[in-house]
């Protein structure tokens, strides 16, 4: 496993992640704190990495991909299975849309190009700070993000046309 890919299995781009992003600043300990556990428990690099956070290690998306040989579920045919139905509820719906939407970039596309186009995709456009999913503003430059909700309701609309 690659340390920093930040390509995940189900779709999901690890590199906008509210963990990934914290501890890639500096603030991952307190970021550990607040949601009451030990930051070696929370510090992660990507699921495909070495160092996972603990909900990583228990993903069970992550689990049956590896178990099928898979470098993406963007080469299973049950996609999405009943393993991606906890994405489709509560405030973790916009990364269900976002995830489906990325494997199908990744069939089209393949994943190198696919990962490329999400480093870019979750940079500040101003100053090329790294992002994550629900950033809302910059914390460089103060410049406002692409709002990953905003995304997923383009992409939803798109998909219903």
């Amino acid at each position: 496993m690659n340390n920093g890919r930040y390509d995940s299995y189900c779709g999901i781009y690890c590199g906008a992640c509210e963990i990934v992003h914290e501890e890639r600043n500096g603030r991952l300990s307190s970021y550990a704190e607040t949601a009451g556990v030990s930051p070696d428990e929370m510090s992660c690099h990507g699921c495909k990495s070495d160092t996972i956070t603990k909900c990583c290690k228990e993903c069970e998306v992550r689990a049956c991909a590896i178990s099928k040989g898979f470098a993406t579920c963007a080469e299973c045919e049950e996609v999405p299975c009943e393993l991606f139905a906890p994405f489709k509820v509560g405030g973790f719906y916009p990364l269900y849309v976002l995830m489906m939407n990325n494997l199908e970039n990744i069939k089209h596309a393949g994943i190198e190009e696919w990962r490329e186009s999400r480093r870019k995709r979750w940079k500040c456009e101003e100053c090329g700070t790294p992002s994550w999913w629900y950033q809302k503003v910059c914390d460089n430059c103060g410049a406002m993000l692409v709002d990953c909700e905003a995304e997923a309701d383009k992409i939803e609309r798109r998909n219903e046309s």
